[in-house]
Order: C-alpha cells, then structure tokens, then sequence
C-alpha cells in the first residue's frame, strides 16, 4: 500500500500563524477545503494570512489553501486542491497571488467540473493542479472543461461515471507525459502562460477550448458575473425535477 497523513483539521494553514508554510512536505498533497473559512477567530493568522505568493484578502482563504499545499510538496511533488470557481478570476489580493503562482510555473492545470457534485454545495467547482516551483515548468497550462459531464442521481446530486474521469485523467496524463495529447475543442486546450497573461490572469477553462455560451469577464465586474451566474442558475430547480421523472 501507500503510507499517507490524512489531515481533517480546516484550521491546518492557520496552525503556524501568519504565515502559510506548511512543516512537512509530501510527494502528493489532496485537498477538499472548507470554500473561503474566516481564520480561526483569536488566532496568529489574524488580520491577515501571508504565503509564499502574496497576502490573502479578509474573509477570504481559498488562496491561503492553495499556497499552503504547495509549500508541503517536496520538489518533485504534486497537489490536486477543489476550489470554488471564483478563484479562477476573482480581482484584487486573489488576482495578484494567482498571477504570482501562474508567472512562477506552480499552476499545471484546472479542471472546472459540473455543479451539484458534491452534497454540501450545489456550485460548480475546479480542481487545480499544482507542482512544485522547483521542478520544470512547460510554459502552458491545460485547461479542462468538463462542466458537461456526469448524470443527475437525484434531484440535487450530480456524479462522473468511470467514463468521464477516465476521460478527464487521460488527458491529464497526456498532457504531462507528451504522448498523444491533442487540444480537444470543447474540451480541452494547452494554453500559454504569455496568452494568460495577456488575458489578466483568468484562468476559465471554457473561454479557451472554444465552448459556445462561455462567459466573458474581461469587460465585466465581479458583480455583473455574479449576477449573471445567478440568473442562468434559475432555470435549474425546474430541469431538476424534469431529471427525478
């Protein structure tokens, strides 16, 4: 078997105080945080948490989750954390230590998948894969929409069959080894970090596989993306019950 360290604790990141570092390192570091938890309340962490890539914003420690797995992968080593797709464009703290994790080739891909997956939220989330900064960065990030995929169970609960993680895994590996991996359009795309860059650091994967209806924020606010989000999730009490029949 594999020996690993299985850690419940959502206060993990705050336990060295303001700085996100973690005390030992792992080849491989999975991670299903808590979406934006406050910082234990009289904690060191408060008013503010700082990583390796820049100071966390109030009431907000998605980034703190990923600085935080990163600083606990020996060199060779590799993280997949969930998060909650804000932190693929959101602006201000969280655009700078994003575009400081892209720059340093840390980000290797982002995943975004499906809503109601898991019981606890009904939101669409992302996987992001991260390696160490020591090791080669290839210059490009893959960037996966498998937002499609999976079938209702129930009324409220969406899952992948073997498929679709299969499908989705295949092209990871691919990607990594560079044996047959091909842009998918709809799918799948190996963007450049330049053109990342050039489009401020947003990393929506269905802006750049070519998905039709994707949204675009680069002349949007956060607030009219929210707004727009919260519209086009209307319709979706009324498919899920079409979906239970």
């Amino acid at each position: 078997g594999v020996s690993a360290e299985v850690d419940a604790d959502a206060a993990a990141p705050f336990r060295g105080g303001r700085e996100l570092i973690a005390s030992e390192r792992f080849n491989v570091v999975m991670s299903n945080p808590p979406f934006d938890l406050k910082a234990p309340t009289g904690s060191a962490a408060e008013p503010y948490l700082h990583g390796r890539y820049g100071s966390l914003p109030k009431n907000r420690t998605s980034f703190a989750w990923l600085q935080y797995a990163v600083s606990a992968l020996k060199d060779d080593g590799w993280a997949a954390v969930i998060m909650p797709g804000g932190t693929l464009f959101r602006g201000g703290a969280e655009r700078e230590i994003r575009a400081r994790m892209i720059d340093d080739g840390v980000v290797q891909a982002i995943i975004a998948l499906p809503s109601a997956l898991f019981a606890s939220t009904g939101i669409p989330v992302t996987v992001w894969l991260l390696n160490n900064p020591a090791g080669k960065s290839s210059g490009e990030i893959l960037l996966i929409d498998a937002s499609d995929l999976g079938h209702m169970i129930s009324r409220t609960q969406r899952t992948l069959s073997g498929e679709d993680s299969s499908r989705i895994a295949d092209c990871v590996t691919k990607w990594r080894t560079g044996h047959g991996y091909q842009n998918v359009p709809g799918f799948s795309a190996s963007v450049a970090i330049d053109r990342i860059r050039a489009e401020d650091y947003v990393l929506i994967p269905a802006r750049s596989v070519g998905r039709s209806g994707a949204l675009d924020i680069t002349a949007q606010s956060v607030s009219e993306l929210r707004d727009e989000i919260v519209a086009r999730a209307r319709p979706a009490p009324a498919a899920d019950e079409r979906v239970a029949r």
